[in-house]
């Protein structure tokens, strides 16, 4: 894996980005990850233009969430744009219980793929998501805490070219209601990111304490989770 861009706000500010739009805030409390973390309470992002435009390209985050949605309802927390639109994002909302949602752009057709995998407030997610241009074979995928949630194939992704930059903070399209969003742990590559700490995708797990002392067992709780996840 190739990092092409990361930033964790461990400086304190946003001189990792390309700039900021409106007036998000780097605080100490709560974070994922070090000593700072990214707020934001209201239209208001960072925003990163990648050093050259990329055909495919995986980009994760840690999101965490004080909303709760109504029906119909969504707040946009990262995305990823070509030269002149958005062409791929994710999203808190509300459909039949607050959900995590992908959304992208297959041809000119904004389209919204609701995942079955609920957004509880309060807590943090790691969301990674995968966008590859291609006429017919364009394909997103969405992962949440290294679930895969959606895998979308045989798309139109390339009505806009490829992606050039990203966005990480708010883009609130349907809330009515006040909210806020705190964001951690950004990156950008060109391979499976997955989460901090965990393996790369396909291997076992290995904890901390095994890593220490050499032991590279298997960690049963690892493989469970999806399954953990998903009980009530």
């Amino acid at each position: 894996m190739t990092e092409i861009f990361s930033d964790g706000f461990e400086t304190g500010n946003f001189n990792a980005w390309t700039g900021t739009s409106g007036t998000p805030s780097i605080i100490t409390d709560p974070v994922h990850h070090g000593t700072y973390a990214m707020m934001c309470n209201a239209v208001e992002y960072a925003y990163k233009t990648l050093a050259s435009s990329q055909p495919f390209i995986y980009h994760r985050c840690y999101v965490r969430t004080n909303t709760v949605p109504a029906s119909g309802e969504y707040v946009d927390v990262m995305w990823g744009r070509a030269t002149s639109t958005t062409i791929f994002g994710a999203s808190v909302g509300y459909s039949g219980g607050v959900k995590w949602r992908l959304c992208y752009r297959n041809g000119a057709t904004w389209t919204n793929y609701w995942t079955s995998i609920p957004a509880v407030v309060n807590t943090w997610y790691c969301v990674e998501i995968y966008w590859k241009l291609g006429a017919s074979d364009g394909q997103v995928q969405m992962w949440i805490d290294g679930e895969l949630a959606a895998d979308l194939k045989d798309l139109d992704t390339d009505n806009y070219g490829n992606c050039t930059a990203v966005r990480n903070g708010v883009l609130s399209e349907g809330f009515a209601g006040a909210f806020e969003v705190v964001e951690d742990c950004v990156v950008v590559a060109d391979a499976y990111i997955g989460e901090e700490g965990a393996p790369p995708e396909g291997q076992p797990y290995i904890s901390r304490v095994q890593q220490v002392s050499g032991m590279q067992t298997f960690n049963p709780i690892h493989a469970l989770k999806p399954l953990i996840r998903r009980m009530p």
